[in-house]
């Protein structure tokens, strides 16, 4: 118990190092703005950066306080901007459909380079490609965004048999004391992946731009 509390220390003083960084990257994307090439994308990236930086931050006050039920559907929102900014990577200009997001038109209707819509499926199995695990987590999280068996289950304390009964003993609070730690290792792991993809897709989009800060 003792080592998986260190190694949840060490994933959140991890995910604080994240969200500098993307502090620092977003600082450099605005300074970037003075400049009028590409900048209908690198206003999406500062978006997509103010989002994530945002929602690390929600993550962390709730892990503070135990909160899981809260804390789950929020890395699906995570990642939710990794999903969306891939969507750029599919367009020969992404600026182009960088200015069709800031008018207001919805990625899942916009069409890439093959004339497929960018749908969450599409673009989650475009992904896949380099990241494996990203199907099953997004299925996994949705399941926390809608409600399902994953809400019932989280309530769970224990259970036990007697003789052909299955006794169920559920917690019911404001926060999650009774979580374990494996499912909030599970979480920052996520957390942490999902930071990872997202610095190497941003770095691409606007890699000329920020050669300065490359890891």
């Amino acid at each position: 118990m003792e080592f998986a509390e260190n190694q949840l220390e060490l994933h959140l003083k991890s995910i604080n190092e994240r969200q500098e960084r993307f502090l620092q990257i977003s600082e450099v994307v605005l300074n970037l703005l003075k400049t009028k090439e590409n900048q209908d994308l690198k206003l999406c990236v500062m978006t997509v950066l103010k989002r994530t930086i945002s929602t690390i931050e929600g993550i962390k006050a709730l892990i503070k306080i135990k909160n899981f039920t809260s804390a789950a559907p929020l890395a699906r929102i995570y990642l939710d901007s990794l999903i969306r900014l891939h969507a750029f990577k599919l367009y020969d200009n992404p600026n182009e459909i960088a200015l069709e997001v800031l008018s207001g038109k919805k990625i899942r209707n916009l069409k890439g380079r093959n004339n497929k819509k960018m749908t969450d499926h599409y673009l989650v199995n475009s992904l896949s490609k380099d990241y494996s695990w990203i199907t099953n987590v997004y299925d996994k999280t949705s399941g926390y965004v809608h409600f399902s068996f994953q809400h019932h289950n989280n309530m769970i304390v224990k259970q036990e048999e007697t003789g052909n009964e299955i006794r169920t003993f559920y917690y019911m609070s404001k926060n999650d004391p009774h979580v374990k730690t494996g499912s909030w290792l599970e979480l920052t792991t996520l957390i942490l992946e999902i930071s990872k993809a997202l610095s190497k897709l941003i770095y691409s989009l606007l890699e000329k731009d920020l050669k300065s800060l490359e890891e």
